[in-house]
């Protein structure tokens, strides 16, 4: 392999948010990792945003990474447009996690235009090069930015490495089942229904608003609530729960499935894409639009021992796939090539 000199790498985040961190979950991990395994090639600096994305607040993130700007510099995801305010003949790679800023808005809404062009259509024309988290996102973007195909990688989420085995016995009195997250894509609203009635006890992560409490009440759904969990006290849901539901509508990646296995609970996900391939053959998949399909899926995953087993045990092998080390590498193979492209330019330039 051609000589890799030491070379800083700045990696930009959101301005933490305690409602969302998935993103900064993940890339902490990979970075940690990375820093420690490639210490000779890579000087890492891991920096947040001074202000969460708002239109008063673009200029003065963008600002911010301009001045702090590195020969590599990775934007992790949700402010794609602090992209456009760094140099060209750096390495900038930008990380797309998923388009559901543009699938929520209407086309009529201005806000639609300016996610459109600042989150979007600037960065990726600027991108040395992209990375997404699935095959789902991927064609996503290619759809909405054919431009963008040429210049992609798919680089998968990882299950963090604590997550371990942690088995327990199902309880099929009143099993507990574990729900992440409370935004209008990972459809409450239908699993109180499908669970109407049901002997199981619903654990949500995240923040519900009086719509939803309702929703909850009006079922008679038996729950608890927490949010703004660490890493250790989201481990420990797993480890309480006896399933994990999520018949998510909507998810660039879906990292609940593979924590879940990771943990060895089964799991109920959507058929949905990419849901069904980040599980493999690990899930009971289910129609996300249907109460009656998800009520199902969890009616079998209770009477069927031999079934939920199954699904554990393949649980176990999925994740396998899907671990810290093969993520690190790949990245520090991209950062590699690009840089050394860019080296090659320069040279033909001289």
């Amino acid at each position: 392999m051609t000589s890799f000199p030491m070379t800083a790498l700045l990696v930009a985040f959101r301005k933490e948010n305690p409602r969302f961190y998935s993103i900064e979950r993940v890339f902490k991990n990979v970075y940690e990792r990375l820093a420690t395994k490639y210490q000779d090639d890579f000087a890492v600096e891991c920096l947040h945003a001074p202000h969460h994305s708002s239109f008063s607040t673009l200029w003065v993130n963008l600002s911010f990474f301009r001045k702090h700007q590195q020969p590599i510099n990775h934007i992790t995801g949700d402010i794609h447009y602090v992209l456009l305010g760094l140099n060209s003949r750096n390495v900038n790679v930008l990380t797309i996690h998923d388009c559901v800023l543009l699938n929520q808005l209407p086309k009529w809404h201005p806000k639609f235009w300016v996610i459109w062009l600042l989150w979007y259509k600037l960065p990726i024309r600027k991108a040395s090069l992209i990375t997404v988290i699935s095959e789902q996102t991927y064609r996503e973007v290619a759809q909405l930015f054919p431009e963008a195909a040429g210049k992609m990688r798919v680089i998968p989420n990882f299950v963090d490495p604590i997550f371990q085995p942690s088995p327990r016995p199902f309880n099929n009195n009143c099993p507990r089942l574990l729900f992440i997250g409370t935004t209008p894509n990972k459809n409450l609203e239908r699993v109180a229904e499908a669970l109407k009635g049901l002997s199981v006890e619903l654990r949500v992560i995240g923040n519900l608003d009086a719509g939803q409490e309702a929703i909850l009440a009006v079922n008679d759904i038996r729950y608890s609530q927490a949010s703004g969990l660490s890493n250790e006290a989201l481990v420990e849901e797993y480890i309480q729960c006896d399933a994990l539901l999520f018949p998510t509508l909507y998810e660039g990646f879906g990292l609940p499935i593979l924590e879940a296995q990771a943990i060895g609970r089964p799991v109920i996900t959507s058929r949905l894409q990419p849901m069904a391939s980040v599980a493999g053959q690990a899930a009971c998949l289910v129609d996300p639009y249907s109460p009656a399909a998800i009520r199902e899926g969890v009616e079998q995953l209770v009477r069927d021992n031999s079934y939920r087993s199954g699904l554990v045990e393949k649980g176990y092998q999925n994740v396998q796939g899907y671990e810290l080390d093969k993520v690190v590498d790949q990245y520090a193979v991209l950062f590699r090539e690009l840089w050394q492209a860019k080296q090659q330019i320069k040279l033909r330039k001289g």
